[in-house]
C-alpha cells in the first residue's frame, strides 16, 4: 500500500506540505485519502489489512487488561475490518457490539466478524465519523482519535455528544486504554487515565 504510486507522489511532496500546512495528497490528488480509497477499492483492501495488522497487537492484549464485561453494547469508532472490536466481544460474551465505520472500511469486516466468532453479536453500520456516530453504546471505542485537516472544523472524530448519561469513552493506543467518563456530574473528565 504505502508503495502505491499515489502514495508515492504525495510523499515526494513533503517539502511542499511542511512549508505550506497543507496535505500534498489532497493537492495532488483532488481530494483527501479516504475520498481516494473509495474510488479504488483495490488500495482501500490493502489500507484495511494494514489498519488490521497494525491493531493485532492492541488486540491481542487489550481484551485481558480491561473489564469490558461490564458494558452492554461496546461501539468501535472506525474499527475497520473489526479486528479489535471482535477480540472483545470474544472474550467477553455477553457484550454486543456495533462497528461503524466507512462502507469500505467494512468491506472485510463481515469475513473477521464470522471468523471470529461473534458476527451474531455484532451490528455493522456505515458512515462519517467527522459528522457523528451511532448512539446506544454504553463504551465506545475509538481506537485512533483521527484527525483530518482536509476537512475544516470538522478534524475530530464526534463521539461526545453521543456517549450515554452513564458511558464511557476508552481510547487505545498500542495495548493502552485511556477512559474518559461521561458519568454524571455531567461534565466528562478530559483528563487520560491509563488502565
Amino acid at each position: 500500500m504505502f508503495t502505491d504510486p499515489a502514495m508515492l507522489r504525495a510523499w515526494e511532496h513533503l517539502e511542499d506540505s511542511v512549508r505550506t500546512g497543507r496535505t500534498s495528497f489532497d493537492q495532488l490528488h483532488g481530494k483527501n485519502f479516504f475520498a481516494h480509497l473509495k474510488e479504488n477499492p483495490g488500495l482501500s483492501a490493502l489500507f484495511n489489512a494494514a489498519m488490521s495488522q497494525g491493531t493485532r497487537a492492541t488486540a491481542d492484549a487489550l481484551p485481558a487488561r480491561y473489564d469490558f464485561g461490564r458494558f452492554r453494547t461496546i461501539v468501535d469508532v472506525g474499527g475497520g475490518d473489526g479486528t479489535l472490536l471482535a477480540a472483545v466481544l470474544r472474550a467477553h460474551p455477553p457484550a454486543r457490539g456495533i462497528l461503524f465505520d466507512t462502507p469500505e472500511g467494512l468491506a472485510q469486516a463481515p469475513d473477521t466478524l464470522r471468523r471470529e466468532g461473534v458476527d451474531e453479536r455484532c451490528t455493522l453500520q456505515t458512515g462519517d465519523f467527522f459528522a457523528t456516530v451511532p448512539g446506544g453504546g454504553d463504551l465506545y471505542l475509538p481506537e485512533l482519535l483521527y484527525i483530518d485537516s482536509s476537512i475544516p472544523q470538522r478534524g475530530w472524530v464526534k463521539v461526545g455528544p453521543v456517549v450515554e448519561p452513564k458511558g464511557d469513552l476508552a481510547v487505545a493506543h498500542h495495548q493502552q486504554l485511556g477512559l474518559v467518563s461521561a458519568r454524571p456530574p455531567a461534565r466528562p473528565r478530559t483528563s487520560w487515565r491509563p488502565c
